[in-house]
């Protein structure tokens, strides 16, 4: 076992983004399962973005970017308190891995036409 231990990274979750993140929360709820709970079909994020507009998003996605640039910053471990995603990941290889999913699936809803969404 190492005596260095590399610090953990906290990430703390901006109102905006987190508004976006409860239109995926699927099963259960990101306090009690961590990102488990999330679904990120783009049509859940389509879904949110009929409801409350395309502009909450947008402004998500600009959030998303500065978290996912300082988790590429980092090398350790990254962690989100219950008020975030709920989530510890030892490594910021996968913290990045699931962010960028995320990141692309609501570019993914952002980018469709407001002609072709659809409730589901």
């Amino acid at each position: 076992m190492s005596l260095f231990l590399k610090p953990t990274l906290n990430l703390s979750v901006p109102e905006e983004l987190m508004a976006v993140l409860h239109y995926y929360e699927d099963t259960c709820v990101m306090g009690c399962c961590g990102v488990d709970a999330l679904n990120l079909d783009v049509q859940r994020a389509i879904d949110g973005m009929m409801e409350f507009g395309v502009e909450k998003a947008m402004k998500a996605l600009a959030q998303l970017d500065v978290i996912i640039m300082s988790v590429e910053a980092h090398q350790g471990p990254v962690f989100s308190d219950q008020n975030g995603f709920g989530e510890h990941w030892d490594r910021s290889e996968e913290a990045k891995a699931f962010l960028e999913n995320l990141r692309a699936s609501l570019q993914a809803a952002v980018d469709t036409p407001q002609h072709l969404w659809q409730k589901h």
